[in-house]
């Protein structure tokens, strides 16, 4: 068990007798893009609250107040598994509210929850990553990156090209490839495109659930996201229409 672990009633416990054993992992960052693919996945197959990492010491450097009242950070669990069985896959999804606050705290999370997932016998790990862009796009492309060959070759096989540039990706979302590897297991990083830095890019988070449906062989409804996408859209060309409006009539804050 993991130290200041808090456990529900049902344990982490995988299923025997299924093909795949995955870990999908996702932790707020650029685009909130992987925070909302684990959110989703939780959502759309009601996966069930299995753990919660209770560890203060790995706890982002802030103090939390509601309704003027301090809420102690003991008493709060950022950091949460998820499991659902789809279509012969023992599916597992990792998520939080906030990165550590220091690298030695996200170093130390990514290697907590990678020792869980290895002796609960996951096979291979899959977390998602922001790959930044100047513009924003309604068609936001898919990368790669893997601590294994064999699996950056099935993933360029499903379509998904590699990322052939040198790259680095910050914080548990990148750090976890890098904890699989020592204990020889597979993991992979799907980076998608975006320039959202502040915000929910919800084009990018459909684009890495498609490609998530296909790599699990599982189909995920996108569909409320699509629809949150297209007003978020018609907001945004709004402004620029009455933006291009001022400008057009010489109407200026400066």
């Amino acid at each position: 068990m993991l130290r200041g672990l808090l456990s529900t009633p049902t344990v982490l416990r995988m299923s025997t007798g299924l093909k795949k054993r995955v870990l999908v992992a996702g932790l707020p960052g650029m685009g909130l893009v992987a925070k909302q693919v684990a959110d989703y996945i939780v959502e759309v197959f009601n996966a069930k609250l299995v753990k919660r990492l209770h560890l203060v010491d790995l706890y982002p450097s802030l103090a939390f107040f509601s309704n003027g009242l301090l809420t102690p950070l003991d008493s709060k669990s950022f950091y949460r598994f998820y499991r659902k069985e789809l279509n012969g896959v023992d599916l597992l999804v990792f998520t939080g509210d906030l990165q550590p606050s220091t690298a030695e705290g996200q170093h130390k999370l990514a290697n907590e929850v990678i020792r869980e997932v290895e002796r609960e016998g996951v096979e291979t790990v899959y977390t998602v990553a922001a790959y930044p862009v100047r513009s924003y796009t309604r068609d936001p492309q898919v990368y790669c990156v893997s601590n294994s060959v064999e699996l950056l070759k099935e993933l360029e096989g499903l379509g998904i090209p590699r990322l052939r540039e040198d790259t680095t990706i910050s914080g548990v979302n990148g750090l976890l490839a890098e904890y699989a590897n020592r204990v020889g297991m597979k993991a992979a990083c799907l980076l998608v495109e975006t320039s959202i830095i502040n915000g929910r890019d919800l084009r990018a988070a459909i684009a890495i659930l498609k490609k998530l449906s296909i790599i699990l062989g599982v189909e995920i409804d996108t569909e409320r996201l699509e629809e949150e996408a297209i007003k978020f859209e018609e907001v945004v060309r709004g402004y620029a229409e009455k933006f291009i409006g001022w400008e057009e009539k010489g109407v200026s804050y400066i």
